[in-house]
C-alpha cells in the first residue's frame, strides 16, 4: 500500500510535511473533540483552510464529501485528528480521509458526534439540511453544498452494493449504510 504523506523524486521517497487539524488550531494536548476544551470545530478547521489553501474552494469541497461520507457511514468518532493538511508544492491541502468506521455498529461506542453537524449533536440526528447547513456555514454558496452533500451520497450508494457483493461478510455493516443513506437522502 502507498503511504499518502510519501512522494517519489529522483528515485528515493520523500515525507510530506502533514499536521492535523488540532495541530494547525494550536488546541492544546490532548483535545481533538468539540466537547473538549478549545477542542476543534468543523467550522475552525474550514476557517484554516479558508486561511492557508491556494484553492481554498477545493478543499472546501473535499471537506464537505468527507463530513457527509461520516455521517452517512455513521461514524460519530470523526474528530481534529482525523483531517490533516499536506503541505506540498501546491499548498497546503486536505490528505485522504483515515480512520472512518461504522461506529453505529457497536454498542459500545457513543453516539454523540466528537465534532457537531450543522448543531446536530449526535451522528442520529444529523439530516441532510444539517449536512448543507455546516457547509454553506464555511461560506460556501447553499446551492453548491446542495449538490455536494447530494453526489458525496449518490456516489456512496452506488458504492455500497457492489462492495457488499464482493464481500458478502460486510453486508450487516452495508445495510446499516444503506439505510443510513437512503435516509439522508430522504
Amino acid at each position: 500500500m502507498t503511504r499518502y504523506d510519501r512522494v517519489r523524486e529522483n528515485g528515493a521517497l520523500r515525507r510530506v510535511h502533514q499536521e492535523d487539524a488540532c495541530q494547525a488550531l494550536g488546541t492544546p494536548l490532548p483535545a481533538k473533540y468539540e466537547a473538549d476544551d478549545g477542542g476543534p470545530t468543523l467550522e475552525r478547521i474550514a476557517g484554516v483552510i479558508r486561511r492557508l489553501a491556494m484553492d481554498p474552494v477545493e478543499q472546501l469541497e473535499r471537506l464537505a464529501a468527507y463530513v457527509t461520507f461520516t455521517v452517512a457511514i455513521g461514524n460519530a468518532d470523526f474528530h481534529g485528528r482525523n483531517v490533516s493538511l499536506l503541505y506540498g508544492r501546491d499548498g497546503p491541502q486536505i490528505a485522504p480521509l483515515y480512520d472512518a468506521i461504522c461506529t453505529v455498529v457497536y454498542d459500545s461506542v457513543t453516539s454523540t458526534l466528537a465534532m457537531r453537524v450543522g448543531g446536530a449533536e449526535t451522528v442520529d440526528a444529523v439530516t441532510a439540511d444539517d449536512l448543507v447547513t455546516e457547509v454553506s456555514g464555511w461560506r460556501l454558496p447553499r446551492p453548491r453544498a446542495v449538490d455536494l452533500v447530494g453526489a458525496t451520497l449518490e456516489r456512496l450508494r452506488a458504492a455500497v452494493e457492489p462492495a457488499t457483493a464482493a464481500v458478502p461478510e460486510a453486508q450487516p455493516v452495508a445495510a446499516v449504510v444503506g439505510d443510513r443513506i437512503d435516509r439522508l437522502r430522504g
